[in-house]
């Protein structure tokens, strides 16, 4: 009877045993259950970062040298030199202006006044050729010149008998109308008048401005004699 008793009791425990090991077998996927994820203490896995030693960078690097100034003294000689392959300039005109008047330009006009006679043969075409004499000068004319053109035109009067400054003042006054034809209408509208007085025009177009210099340097000229 105790043995039977015996193993009863030790038949349990084994059917005891069993369950206790079945129920500690499942896993969460039987349970119906989430894994449970063990939280880890990242601020003691990584390594904290070391920040990099300040280094005085005064005491090793060198001082930044300060530009060298310039002497002004020895600036202003620089400045002041003279080219030697350039002409020193010492008037008040610049260099590059001509101061002179053109001698032959002078002289054509002045002819072609002296043989323009209102109320003679030829006057039409002598009118027209004179005209354009005095275009001709005065489109190569600068007003640098202006000293010598009058010193000129002055010695012209003083020592010739053809014209006289009453007669070029007229002559002046005779041809203004087709030099003022030139300036509104264009050479083309007197070609033909052109083409018989020989073309006595040197260029296509002209500058009244230019004309008016002139005029007024002459009239300066003719009322002082």
């Amino acid at each position: 009877m105790k043995r039977r008793m015996k193993r009863l009791l030790a038949l349990g425990i084994g059917i005891l045993m069993i369950g206790v090991s079945a129920c500690g077998s499942r896993t969460p996927a039987d349970t119906g259950e989430e894994p449970k994820t063990e939280q880890t203490d990242q601020g003691s896995s990584t390594k904290e970062q070391e920040e990099p030693d300040e280094t005085d960078n005064g005491e090793t690097e060198e001082q930044e040298k300060e530009p060298e100034t310039e002497d002004p003294e020895n600036s202003e000689t620089e400045n002041n030199k003279v080219d030697p392959g350039q002409p020193e300039n010492t008037g008040t005109q610049p260099a590059d202006q001509n101061t002179e008047v053109d001698e032959e330009a002078f002289g054509e006009m002045i002819q072609s006044l002296s043989q323009y006679e209102e109320g003679t043969a030829g006057a039409s075409l002598k009118r027209l050729k004179a005209a354009f004499g005095v275009l001709n000068f005065s489109e190569q004319y600068e007003s640098s010149q202006k000293e010598s053109f009058t010193q000129k035109l002055q010695a012209y009067l003083t020592e010739s008998e053809a014209m006289s400054a009453e007669d070029m003042k007229l002559k002046l006054e005779g041809v203004d109308p087709t030099v003022q034809q030139v300036f509104t209408e264009g050479i083309a509208s007197m070609q033909d008048q052109l083409s018989d007085a020989g073309n006595p025009n040197r260029y296509d177009t002209y500058t009244q401005e230019k004309y008016q210099n002139v005029v007024k340097a002459m009239e300066e000229v003719l009322n002082e004699k």
